[in-house]
């Protein structure tokens, strides 16, 4: 009897003890996933968002300190050109030490620091209750006749002050020019930080999905709300994906997305008129629906010049400085002699004109990589990535390329993971 109440104890003891590396293990997570979000806002004594990578700090290196082996090799690019900024235009300590940081949890990421499963759940919860958010601002606006502010304008950092009048109307730009159409953006500072945010969650989701209707319903419900909040990369994003899913997803294509040229691509009757479908809604909202012509106006047209778009604005500043590139300076860039934050320019033109062509080839070395040994929908939300790179410069930026590159990093952590699974089923048998 005793022994037996002994054992009792013991098992009692290991369920409470997993239940709470469990809980420890998503809020980590969490705080991980939420990091891109409060980066913009003033914490107990620095930033938020550093403050919330110190938080999941504790954790995240007892769980890699019971860890048997590593593995490095994944993240060697991404080593390099952490070195390489930090000492191409003379030795900067806080560059190394924001680098040393955003390498700990990319080692974690592909070592099982950070649950993988749960890092992705939080962020696809997040990105969930976003839309939902979309869907409510909306509501509140056009029914209601009133903005339904959800981000603490109060609490934002003196650096992120221009996103202040945004944030309170949905109708002033950062810019402070009165927009025509409203733009939520639920507790982002704009739509394009909330469209940026939904593209590994709604990548893996769609191309996962195979003929899980569950992911198919979760997938349309996202894209709607990235449609809604009329960020012009966001609409494109997801005309891309619907359309890379129906060709090389759906029906007797479904097997076929590992790579482009991989297997034969079949047409699908089917998926054409799925996407005929598609353009003659597109069309119809376009022709019926106001606030929807506004914003494809704005994708495509600029509603003050009449020319040019929303995507291609983000370029242009960029083709202006790499005209100021020369020599040297177009090999390994001109640092920080140039103050460019203040700039809309995208990540790519910045690495180039900070870094030189030397630092944006470190800087592009993983993605490539990437393109060559993932598949299915961690190739494409790599291609999505580089993509991203040449309008928006959250793809350079700390927290945004840590959650870029923390996702693409599953793929190269999901093998390693299952062996450990199998491993303990087997030591558990």
């Amino acid at each position: 009897m005793n022994a037996s109440s002994g054992e009792k104890r013991i098992l009692i003891g290991q369920a409470r003890n997993d239940a709470a590396a469990r809980a420890l293990s998503g809020l980590t997570a969490f705080i991980l996933v939420l990091c891109p979000i409060f980066q913009h806002y003033r914490g107990l004594v620095t930033d938020a968002g550093i403050e919330m990578l110190l938080l999941a700090f504790p954790y995240t290196l007892l769980r890699l300190l019971t860890k048997r082996s590593y593995r490095l090799k994944a993240i060697l690019p991404l080593a390099i050109y952490a070195i390489y900024i930090s000492l191409i235009h003379g030795f900067s300590p806080a560059t190394l030490v924001r680098e040393l940081v955003l390498l700990f949890y990319f080692f974690a990421i592909i070592n099982d620091g950070v649950d993988i499963d749960r890092y992705f759940g939080a962020a696809k919860t997040v990105a969930k209750l976003a839309a939902v958010l979309i869907v409510v601002q909306y509501f509140c606006y056009y029914v209601l006749h009133r903005h339904l502010q959800l981000a603490p304008a109060s609490r934002l950092l003196e650096s992120a002050g221009q996103w202040k009048d945004l944030v309170a109307t949905g109708r002033i730009s950062v810019t402070g020019s009165v927009m025509s159409i409203y733009r939520p953006s639920a507790f982002f500072l704009e739509p394009s930080h909330f469209a940026i945010y939904f593209i590994p969650v709604l990548t893996i989701t769609l191309l996962s999905a195979g003929r899980d209707r569950k992911r198919i319903w979760e997938s349309i419900f996202l894209s709607a709300a990235v449609v809604l909040s009329t960020s012009g990369m966001g609409v494109t994003f997801v005309a891309a994906i619907w359309i890379l899913y129906l060709v090389f997803y759906f029906g007797e294509n479904e097997k076929s997305g590992n790579r482009i040229g991989e297997h034969d691509i079949k047409i699908n009757k089917t998926a054409v008129g799925y996407l005929v479908l598609v353009l003659v809604l597109f069309l119809g909202l376009y022709l019926s629906v106001g606030f929807f012509r506004s914003a494809v106006n704005r994708i495509f047209l600029n509603p003050e010049s009449g020319t040019g778009n929303a995507i291609q604005g983000r370029t242009s500043t960029g083709i202006r400085l790499m005209r100021m590139l020369s020599g040297v300076s177009l090999l390994i860039g001109k640092g920080n002699s140039v103050k460019i934050s203040d700039w809309n320019v995208s990540g790519f033109f910045y690495v180039v004109f900070q870094f030189g062509l030397l630092g944006g080839l470190v800087y592009y070395w993983f993605y490539f990589k990437s393109l060559f040994r993932l598949k299915k929908a961690y190739f494409w939300l790599t291609v999505f990535v580089m993509g991203l790179s040449f309008v928006t410069v959250h793809t350079f930026a700390a927290f945004f390329r840590m959650y870029f590159i923390c996702h693409i990093l599953i793929a190269y952590s999901r093998p390693e993971a299952l062996r450990r699974k199998n491993r303990k089923q087997r030591e558990a048998a």
